[in-house]
C-alpha cells in the first residue's frame, strides 16, 4: 500500500506523476493501489511539488501571455517566440528608428509576463504558488 500526501493539489500530482512513470494507478475502497507499490511510493516521494505547481503556473502564465500577444499580432503562436523577438529589438534599438506602437505593445506585455515569472518562481510555499492569479496578479498592460 502507497502512502499519498492528504493536500488536494499533490495528491493530484503525484497521480500524475506515477500515472506517467507508466504505473497503472487506481482506488480500490478508496485506498490507492498501483500494480507497483514500491516504485509508485518512491515516485511519489521523490516529488517537488512546489517545483512542478511552479511549473504548470508558468505554463498559466504563458498562456494568457500570448492572449495578450495574439490581440496585437494574431500571428504569434508562443510566448516564448517573443523572447527572441525582444533579444532582436534590444539588439539593434540603438542603431534603430522608434518602436512602433504595436512593436512597444509586444514589448511591454512580453515584459510583464518575464517579471511575473521571475516572481512565481520566487515563490516559495504550494499556497504562494497556488493563490498566485496569472490574470490579475502581473502587471499586464
Amino acid at each position: 500500500m502507497i502512502t499519498m500526501p492528504t493536500n488536494l493539489i499533490e495528491s493530484r500530482m503525484a497521480v500524475e506523476q506515477v500515472e506517467a512513470a507508466g504505473i497503472a494507478f487506481v482506488w480500490i475502497d478508496n485506498i490507492p493501489t498501483t500494480d507497483d507499490d514500491v516504485t509508485a511510493q518512491a515516485v511519489i516521494d521523490s516529488i517537488d511539488y512546489v517545483a512542478l505547481l511552479k511549473a504548470e503556473k508558468i505554463s498559466e502564465l504563458k498562456s494568457e501571455g500570448l492572449s495578450r500577444l495574439q490581440a496585437i499580432y494574431p500571428a504569434i503562436d508562443s510566448f516564448d517566440m517573443l523572447e527572441i523577438v525582444s533579444e532582436i529589438i534590444l539588439s539593434i534599438l540603438p542603431a534603430a528608428r522608434d518602436l512602433t506602437v504595436d512593436m512597444t505593445s509586444l514589448s511591454t506585455v512580453y515584459q510583464a509576463g518575464l517579471s511575473a515569472r521571475i516572481a512565481i518562481n520566487a515563490l516559495s510555499t504550494l499556497t504562494e504558488v497556488d493563490t498566485y492569479d496569472v490574470v490579475n496578479s502581473p502587471s499586464w498592460p
